[in-house]
């Protein structure tokens, strides 16, 4: 017997503008699985952008927020789930520095005061080359400079010789900058 919805994707991040599409899967008060109630449908609790009642395709509005996304069967809320929409160019700074979190020679990576002064050094940059938005390029030629000296290396790190610099452009290797299309640059 239907108890509820299990929605998805949730707790994902997606870019203003994205299109996503939302699915379901009823559940019994076990967890098992359950067949949908007739006449479900869709709808946002939290705005952001719109959704099909029908199909449970959201399309963003560009607008930066959390986005809470229904089911519902008549009246109640069967299932809800929440999803993300933020800057690309934030997004990808902030995956830079959490990168630094986990790295192997890293005792202590680059903290959420570090993605702040990072995102402040990547304005200043683009602002020097006259635009009014951010560029992943521009997060980039500032990275090293602004967390080299974030990092606290482990004692292994000095032994096989490598450095803060060395360590971040590994980092830089390794964390994909987003493709930006015109509408995404401010």
């Amino acid at each position: 017997m239907f108890d509820h919805a299990a929605l998805s994707p949730a707790n994902e991040v997606y870019t203003p503008g994205s299109t996503v599409t939302f699915s379901a899967v009823g559940a019994d008060k076990s967890g098992g699985p359950a067949p949908l109630p007739d006449g479900t449908y869709w709808s946002v609790a939290s705005g952001y952008g719109t959704i099909d009642s029908g199909t449970g395709r959201f399309t963003s509005n560009g607008t930066e927020g959390d986005v809470t996304v229904c089911l519902n069967s008549g009246a109640e809320v069967v299932g809800q789930t929440t999803i993300t929409i933020a800057d690309p160019v934030l997004l990808y700074l902030t995956q830079l520095c959490e990168a630094t979190r986990s790295l192997d020679l890293v005792e202590l990576g680059v903290s959420p005061r570090g993605i702040i002064a990072l995102s402040r050094m990547a304005r200043a940059c683009a602002i020097v080359r006259d635009r009014d938005y951010v560029t992943p390029e521009d997060v980039q030629e500032v990275f090293v400079d602004v967390c080299a000296h974030r990092l606290i290396l482990k004692p292994q790190a000095r032994i096989e010789s490598m450095t803060a610099e060395a360590l971040l452009h590994e980092v830089m290797e390794s964390v994909a900058p987003p493709a930006l299309g015109t509408h995404a640059r401010r």
